[in-house]
Formats: structure tokens, C-alpha cells, sequence
């Protein structure tokens, strides 16, 4: 079996195809780290194409399935060194890549970005049928996963590790300074701002046996954190401000909670910031099981975790990086937040 190593990848023509969000930021990473061949094409839905803007090579969206000949008439137009995909669940541009370019007998390297629901990547999208969809080589981005998808059935000769750069960031730059990010967001600067990671759930169903907290999880630490800046805010000269970042998936599910509450206790976000500027102005970052929350402490923020109703078979933020903290019950919480 060939071994695989991302320098192989450098200055050829490559086939890129990512439909998640994550699947985008990874790769937008890989690209310009690779530099690949300006020839070179990116398959991409429009969620994950907002992080190619800064590429130099040719973005075409696809939003909508489309026949699969006309994927395979794309890579025998192309006829790239490699394809190079992500790896999102339920029907996808990478599961289309996957099967025409196999069958054209082109090399399909798939990148998982994520430290969760693994085997559900390359599953039927219809019945859950494991492993339905098989790249030639995966690469994982810590040596847990790689452990973890071996005792998933994947051969340990087809992984590879490459470690995700946004969650090992240590040159991280303030690119503007604090006052003119609070100016963006209304928010007086003697504020303490807290930073709220939501996150994007899969529809609950047993056979895709997601590696996830629940929605009621996500709003049940919303409402906390909110209840808890109220009475602070009320009783207090100094003030604190919830700032809430959606999911780039996320509908108005939200807005349930937090229209609740006075809009002078929090902000919502979704795309007006960069993440270096939320991390910037942020005093501390809490959310569920976001991979935001380890890019957070990589930048240097204190991170707590909420784990909820999050199976046990899935690995814990604190067990990637041991400076997250564990949020086992709102009360302990609530005495670190008093403390600020």
C-alpha cells in the first residue's frame, strides 16, 4: 500500500472538492500551504467557499447535486495529478468525486477535519451502510482519530495524519485593535465579553449514531449564560456582553432563546467578524464541542466545555487539549464568571 505525504501534493494539478464548512477551512489551509498548480480546480458549496476568497485558483460553487457524469466529465477535463476531497456527511461533492474519480482510476485522498462521527463521512447516505464510499487514503488530523478509525474498520495503511494548522496556531496576529472591533459590534470597550460557540447538529436518527450534544444542550447553556449576565448586569457597575457566534450552518433556531432577553446583554455574529477579531476581543470562550474552541485556546483564551448529552464514545475537547475546561455543572461556572 503506498503511503501518502502532503508534500507529494505540492505544485501539482489537484482536484479539490469540500461541501461542510470545516471540510472548507481545512483544506483552504492545505492549499495554501501545498501551493498547488494554478490549474488546479475547488468543487465547493457556497458554505465552504467563503474560506477559498484568498486562494489563487479557479472556485466553481455546487449547491445542488448534479448528474455524476457530469462530475466525471469535470476530472477527465481537468485530468488531475490528485483529487483531493473532504469529508462531509450525507450526500456530497466529495462522495461524488470519490465514485467517478475512482472509477477513472484517479487517486482520492480525503481529509477529515473533525474529531467526530468518523465512519459517517464515507457511509451510504441513505441507509447509513458503513464505508460505502472508499478514497484510496485518509488523512486524519491527530493521532486519537487515526486510533479511533482503525477500531472503526478502516486500515491502519490508509491513514495518514495531518495535523489541523488553525488548532496549532501559535503566531496568531491582531490584526485591529480592540476598539475598532467593539466599534463594529456596538460594544463599549470597558465591557467583559463572552464569547458563545454555537454549534450545527445533525437531525437525531439511530442509525447514524451522531457523535454530538443535543440541541437542548446548546440552549440549555445559552439560556444559563444568559440568566446569569441578567442578574450580573443588574447588580453590578460593571457590565458584561454575550457574544453569540452561529454556526456558518446554523438557521434562526437560536433566536428562540435569546430574543428572550435584553438586547443590551448580548450580540450575535455569524460572518461580520474573523475569528482572530472575536478571539481578540473575547475575555473567555465557551461553548459545546467546537473545533472554534480549540482554535480559541490556541489563540491563547481561557475555554470552557459543555459536554451534555455527548455520547460516550466521543472524545472530549479536554482530551485534545488539556487547557479546556470541563463545565460539569452550571454552578461551577457561574463562580468563574463572577470572579471577572
Amino acid at each position: 500500500m503506498k503511503n501518502y505525504n502532503i508534500n507529494q501534493f505540492k505544485d501539482k494539478k489537484i482536484l479539490f472538492g469540500a461541501k461542510e464548512a470545516g471540510a472548507g477551512s481545512l483544506l483552504a489551509e492545505l492549499i495554501k500551504n501545498i501551493k498547488p498548480n494554478n490549474h488546479s480546480l475547488v468543487l465547493s458549496s457556497s458554505t465552504a467557499s467563503t474560506y477559498f476568497e484568498e486562494i489563487d485558483i479557479e472556485v466553481e460553487i455546487i449547491d445542488k447535486k448534479i448528474p455524476n457524469k457530469k462530475i466525471g466529465d469535470t476530472i477527465d477535463s481537468l485530468s488531475p495529478d490528485y483529487v483531493l476531497v473532504g469529508a462531509s456527511a450525507y450526500q456530497s461533492i466529495e462522495k461524488q468525486l470519490i465514485t467517478e474519480s475512482k472509477a477513472r482510476n484517479y487517486k482520492v485522498i480525503s481529509f477529515i477535519d473533525h474529531y467526530w462521527n468518523l465512519w459517517q463521512r464515507y457511509a451510504n447516505e441513505n441507509n447509513a451502510h458503513p464505508w460505502t464510499y472508499k478514497p484510496d487514503f485518509i488523512f486524519v488530523i491527530d493521532e486519537i482519530c487515526k486510533i479511533k478509525l482503525c477500531e472503526l474498520g478502516w486500515p491502519k495503511d490508509k491513514i495518514g495524519i495531518n495535523t489541523h494548522s488553525l488548532i496549532n496556531k501559535t503566531n496568531f496576529e491582531k490584526t485591529i485593535s480592540n476598539e475598532k472591533i467593539n466599534q463594529k459590534l456596538n460594544i463599549d470597550d470597558n465591557t467583559i465579553k463572552i464569547l458563545f460557540v454555537s454549534e450545527y447538529n445533525f437531525p437525531n436518527c439511530e442509525i447514524w449514531k451522531w457523535e454530538q450534544s443535543s440541541n437542548e444542550d446548546i440552549d440549555f447553556l445559552l439560556k444559563s449564560i444568559l440568566d446569569f449576565i441578567d442578574s450580573f448586569n443588574r447588580n453590578n457597575q460593571k457590565k458584561m456582553q454575550l457574544i453569540i457566534k452561529l454556526h456558518p450552518s446554523e438557521n434562526n433556531r437560536l433566536s428562540k432563546t435569546y430574543k428572550n432577553y435584553s438586547k443590551n446583554n448580548y450580540c450575535v455574529v455569524k460572518n461580520q467578524l474573523s475569528k482572530v477579531e472575536l478571539f481578540t476581543i473575547s475575555d473567555l470562550a465557551v461553548g459545546l464541542n467546537s473545533m472554534l474552541l480549540l482554535e480559541a485556546s490556541s489563540f491563547g483564551m481561557s475555554v470552557y466545555s459543555y459536554s451534555g448529552s455527548l455520547p460516550k464514545s466521543a472524545i472530549r475537547l479536554n482530551e485534545i487539549d488539556k487547557r479546556i475546561k470541563s463545565i460539569n455543572n452550571f454552578s461551577c461556572f457561574k463562580n468563574k464568571l463572577n470572579k471577572f
